[in-house]
């Protein structure tokens, strides 16, 4: 579906990505971590053609869409075309204040896509009630939680019906106890094939949602497999070190074969790699929702970027 071939992007003399290689399947959720300032972000807004690049390529479905270390002055227009072929969720929302959250999720459909006001209205409904603000059509953004105005951000970005769903870090910038809501409708997506990439720094949510895990460090994939095989056992030790910086207080252990309990009490993947183990009362996977498995933060540093 969409493709990432030796993609490099400096700032400057200071190179962010360094060949870069990762392909997003249809119907599959990648989710891309790691510490803040490996990348993850400009890698993201490279996917979707919202920044330029300085070599590599982007394909999607087969084609190659967007090349690094060209002259872009002239493919404005067709960027433009390109880019309807993604949708974006950012951080912050991005919302016209003064307009409704019906309004918000019309105008792409109808500007860019030349629906009419009435097909777009519709779909716009749809969409609302898909991500579960559709009793929340006519209200104002100010009028509006943190957590209802990224609804109506993923809600905007489905209107346009793209064939990819690039988010970066869509919980980052809400409070604490609206993070779940946003993320349950995430992985709702994710379980109805909507094809996504997302950068994030809940690792629960890419525990219990996404297909495979994706992680950065300066600027390269340093490791990546299967979500939940990854972050049981990282096969490399920057990755174990990343993940000790969070509590497992929902991420079912394996005991047994899968990990070995040292003296200490903690648990051990059998390569040695040390990481903590999940708190007392953890509950099978299959017990609790993915708005319970968000791994928190803990105060060895912070991951955000």
């Amino acid at each position: 579906m969409l493709r990432v071939d030796d993609l490099d992007k400096y700032y400057g003399d200071r190179q962010i990505l360094d060949s870069v290689n990762l392909e997003v399947r249809k119907g599959e959720t990648v989710a891309i971590v790691g510490s803040s300032g490996s990348g993850k972000s400009t890698l993201l807004r490279c996917m979707g053609l919202l920044e330029p690049f300085d070599g590599g390529s982007v394909s999607l479905r087969g084609s190659v869409i967007a090349k690094g270390s060209e002259s872009r002055r002239h493919e404005r227009k067709a960027d433009a075309r390109r880019r309807t072929s993604f949708g974006f969720v950012f951080q912050n929302f991005n919302l016209i204040n003064n307009r409704t959250a019906l309004e918000n999720v019309m105008e792409g459909p109808v500007i860019v896509k030349g629906m009419t006001e009435d097909a777009a209205r519709k779909r716009a409904v749809e969409v609302l009630e898909r991500v579960g603000v559709g009793h929340r059509v006519n209200a104002s953004v100010p009028e509006m939680s943190g957590g209802e105005q990224q609804r109506v951000a993923i809600a905007r970005s489905l209107a346009m019906s793209p064939q990819c769903l690039l988010l970066d870090e869509p919980t980052s910038a809400l409070d604490p106890e609206l993070v779940g809501e946003v993320l349950d409708v995430v992985s709702e997506l994710a379980r109805e094939g909507v094809t996504m990439a997302i950068v994030t720094h809940e690792m629960g949510f890419a525990y219990g949602a996404a297909d495979r895990l994706v992680f950065l460090k300066e600027g390269r994939v340093w490791e990546e497999g299967a979500a939940q095989q990854t972050l049981r056992t990282p096969r490399t030790p920057e990755l174990a070190t990343f993940l000790r910086r969070f509590h497992y207080s929902s991420m079912p252990v394996q005991d047994g074969a899968g990990l070995a309990r040292a003296q200490d009490g903690r648990a051990t993947p059998p390569d040695g790699v040390d990481r903590p183990a999940a708190r007392s009362g953890t509950s099978p996977l299959g017990e609790v929702g993915v708005s319970d498995l968000c791994l928190v933060p803990t105060t060895e540093g912070s991951t955000r970027d």
